[in-house]
């Protein structure tokens, strides 16, 4: 009969990687608050513990209302509040404060330019000592990039794009200190020599050498008088004797009157008691208005008519009224604070402005006896006239555009249902050349944190966290699902650690952040909140301190994240709990890689077993045979004695496990909190 086998008898040998972002050097301050820095690997559990935080460096600090948003884009970070927004230089450590017209909506910058979308159907563009140079009217929105030259602005499901030049400042002036004229109205006056049909626009200035932009057009015509006016007296009628006076008026559908012909006159008697008036007709005027008199130069009588002939028999009505005769165009307009000057543009066809003349009251004559400057008012980049235009996505889950990315040449569209792609031939700049595809990626991305690492796209939302990878959406939190309903998905950054990329989401109501190294595929923490981080241009990680939540008040400062290197020991704990049956192990080999030499001391349970020194890159093998202890914890301790920053990223583990081999394999990793 066959002896029953112990389960120590059978033995299983495990080879398992284990990837590490782990911190340590020399003994500091022992009265630092412990932190806590965790990972997670496929199968057993690591704990990881540094008993101090690496600490960040403030660099920008300012008190806020109720901060309503932020944007880093590479060198500058923005955070904004009601119509103010602090741009913060994160590689020369500078801010400006900007004050805007409206609430900002979003800030960003391309080139040497400042942009800032209001709620108030304005994009404001600043130089980046603040100087205001530019204010576009056409298209509003809470979301905006640039892409191919062009400026794209979300509004709804409206995706508003301006000309390829509408950050060239040569061909655009614009003032400070004042803002677009409003309400431009039409009126007409008598005398004046113009005649045609002209559009206006007024733009103004505070007097600093910049202008504004264009107010909204208006149009203005005056109509030329008929032409070849005769008139002959005849037989019949009942006019009373004697000599009448007349001239003849183009007169608009509006009842505005405008210039008249040369006088003419007829003398009635008592034979010829009637007069008949003919004339040819002026371009686009189908009614007139006929003016009579007693005395040369004195007609103050009319009568409308429609046709080119008008027979005075002694039976028509006229009306008393004072001769008018109107050639001028009067433009009246709102003032505009801080305004003590304008200009206004006249065209002869609709946006064709091409001449200005400059007035200091909120009134112009146009009687055609002006200078007028010829020029180049400031653009409205977003009129198709002017090379912009809009997308309307029609999809049926689509009502908003919630974010804009520019990846790799093309544009994606994250909207509150699908996500679209927008590419622009190479070739070609022009809006005919786009192409709009829909990925088939079905989220409410309106309720998601998007984050842009090297090229990839993360997206964290209360439901989880994704890697959009090849169009399609890679769920990625399969380890930490259990986290997610205590994060702070809105809050959601990116840091670069030992070149290092990583995605950080800070915890609501604890001082973590639940970090994914990108490389390593590895989660971990780190024991503060990393809020809104963001890499620079200089490939500094930085981290918003004390980000009020909406409503609130308070100070808030920019960090730079990892900025002074005191660190305490870190220990790396192997604690698999086999469904609670103990599994006895010892180490067969073992690789580790850190960046410095470093101390280990190796333990089962609570006994140390060997202290070694791990080489720069060394390879500790052949454990088994001096390791003759068993036990059911296995763990790491390292320590590195000088004022250099240490790093263990890599270690590799060949256990020999005693016990049944099903406890072992298909166990759910506990999370260590």
């Amino acid at each position: 009969m066959a002896r029953k086998r112990r389960q120590d008898d059978i033995i299983q040998n495990v080879e398992q990687d284990f990837y590490i972002l782990g911190l340590a050097t020399n003994v500091g301050d022992a009265n630092t608050k412990p932190g806590m820095c965790q990972a997670l690997t496929a199968i057993p559990d690591l704990k990881l513990g540094w008993k101090k935080i690496p600490k960040s460096t403030a660099f920008f600090t300012s008190s806020f209302g109720s901060l309503s948003g932020f944007n880093s884009d590479n060198r500058y970070a923005y955070l904004w509040y009601g119509n103010q927004c602090e741009v913060v230089d994160t590689v020369n450590k500078t801010s400006i404060k900007v004050t805007v017209g409206e609430d900002v909506q979003w800030a960003g910058s391309y080139d040497d330019l400042l942009f800032f979308v209001t709620t108030n159907s304005k994009v404001y563009r600043f130089k980046r000592d603040g100087i205001l140079i530019s204010t576009y009217n056409t298209a509003n929105g809470d979301r905006a990039c640039v892409y191919r030259g062009r400026l794209f602005v979300a509004n709804g499901k409206t995706l508003y794009f301006s000309s390829v030049d509408f950050q060239d400042i040569s061909k655009t002036n614009f003032a400070t200190g004042t803002t677009v004229p409003q309400n431009p109205k039409v009126n007409y006056a008598s005398g004046g020599t113009n005649w045609g049909t002209f559009y206006y626009k007024i733009s103004a200035s505070s007097g600093d050498g910049g202008w504004t932009g264009l107010s909204v057009e208006v149009k203005a015509t005056i109509y030329r008088p008929p032409s070849n006016l005769t008139i002959l007296a005849s037989a019949g009628g009942s006019l009373a004797a004697g000599t009448y006076y007349y001239r003849v008026s183009s007169l608009d559908d509006a009842g505005n009157v405008y210039r008249a012909t040369g006088e003419v006159s007829a003398t009635a008697d008592n034979t010829n008691k009637t007069i008949t008036l003919s004339w040819t007709p002026a371009e686009g005027v189908n009614k007139y208005r006929v003016w009579r008199g007693t005395a040369a130069g004195q007609e103050n009588q009319y009568v409308d008519v429609t046709g080119t002939s008008l027979v005075d028999n002694g039976t028509l009505t006229w009306i008393s009224a004072s001769f008018v005769e109107n050639g001028t165009t009067v433009i009246t307009w709102d003032a505009s604070p801080g305004a003590t000057k304008y200009r206004v543009w006249r065209g002869s066809v609709s946006n064709g402005q091409v001449a200005y003349v400059e007035v200091t009251t909120t009134t112009f004559s146009d009687d055609g006896q002006q200078n007028w400057i010829s020029g180049n008012p400031p653009k409205d980049v977003f009129l198709s006239t002017e090379g912009g235009g809009y997308l309307l996505i029609t999809h049926p889950t689509v009502n908003k555009i919630s974010w804009l990315y520019v990846i790799n040449d093309m544009l994606y569209i994250f909207t509150d249902g699908n996500l679209f792609i927008l590419s622009v031939s190479i070739a070609s700049n022009i809006p005919s050349s786009f192409y709009l595809l829909d990925s088939g990626i079905s989220l409410p991305f309106g309720n998601s944190s998007l984050v842009v690492i090297r090229d990839l796209i993360f997206i964290v939302d209360k439901t989880g966290i994704y890697r959009f990878k090849t169009n399609t959406l890679e769920r990625i939190d399969n380890l930490v699902a259990d986290q997610i309903s205590s994060l702070d998905h809105f809050k959601a950054g990116a840091f670069f650690f030992e070149d290092k990329s990583c995605l950080a989401i800070p915890y609501r109501y604890q001082d973590l952040t639940l970090c994914y190294c990108i490389e390593y595929d590895v989660w971990f923490q780190l024991p503060y909140r990393a809020i809104r981080s963001f890499v620079n241009t200089n490939g500094e990680s930085c981290s918003l301190v004390g980000y009020p939540y909406p409503g609130q008040t308070g100070t808030i400062a920019l960090h730079v994240m990892f900025s002074q290197m005191n660190y305490y020991p870190l220990k790396v704990k192997l604690c698999p709990t086999d469904f609670k049956v103990k599994r006895y192990k010892f180490v067969r080999e073992m690789l580790i890689k850190t960046n410095l030499a470093c101390q280990m001391k190796v333990g089962f349970d609570d006994q140390y077993i060997v202290e070694r020194l791990v080489q720069y890159y060394g390879d500790l093998v052949g454990y088994k045979p001096t390791l003759q202890k068993k036990g059911v914890y296995f763990w790491l301790e390292f320590s590195e004695d000088s004022d250099k920053f240490m790093y263990i990223h890599f270690i590799k583990i060949k256990l020999t496990l005693l016990g049944e081999i099903n406890y072992f394999y298909g166990q759910t990793p506990v999370w260590l909190g």
